[in-house]
């Protein structure tokens, strides 16, 4: 969030913008996420692998969102 705030007082004509960008979005510490990277142990079991793949599965918000399991 300090990032945001340092480059909104450099940058105030953004804020605005920024915040009519995110007002219907529910994130954590207010700050939107592009991509998530997960790295799990190498030695994770396939179910435990899924499980884990499954749950943030369950927190996408439409179809367009995809999960890349590598």
């Amino acid at each position: 969030m300090q990032i945001l705030e340092d480059y909104f007082e450099t940058n105030p004509e953004t804020k605005p913008v920024f915040e009519e960008l995110i007002k219907t979005y529910t994130m954590s510490n207010n700050v939107p996420k592009f991509k998530i990277f997960v790295k799990l142990d190498p030695s994770i079991s396939d179910d435990r692998r899924d499980y884990i793949a499954n749950g943030i599965r369950s927190s996408f918000r439409n179809d367009m969102t995809i999960l890349v399991d590598k």
